[in-house]
């Protein structure tokens, strides 16, 4: 669990890479609640209008915070 409290996002990183490190740190850890890893996920974001979108929509899952981000990616 602390491997995941330690990622954040980097002050010039997209929010695809920070994601992408999230869940590759994410996907090692068994038995951990869905609400935790959201809160984390939160915790680890740089402020801004993604960070106060996921706040403001409270996602139970990592999944749930995919959709959301799909507003903010650039494809």
């Amino acid at each position: 669990m602390d491997d995941l409290l330690a990622v954040r996002q980097g002050q010039v990183e997209s929010i695809r890479p920070f994601m992408q490190r999230f869940d590759s740190v994410a996907q090692e850890i068994q038995y951990v609640d869905h609400g935790v890893v959201v809160h984390v996920f939160k915790g680890g974001l740089l402020p801004g209008p993604f960070k106060d979108k996921v706040i403001y929509d409270e996602p139970k899952s990592i999944e749930a915070i995919r959709k959301i981000s799909k507003e903010f990616i650039r494809i």
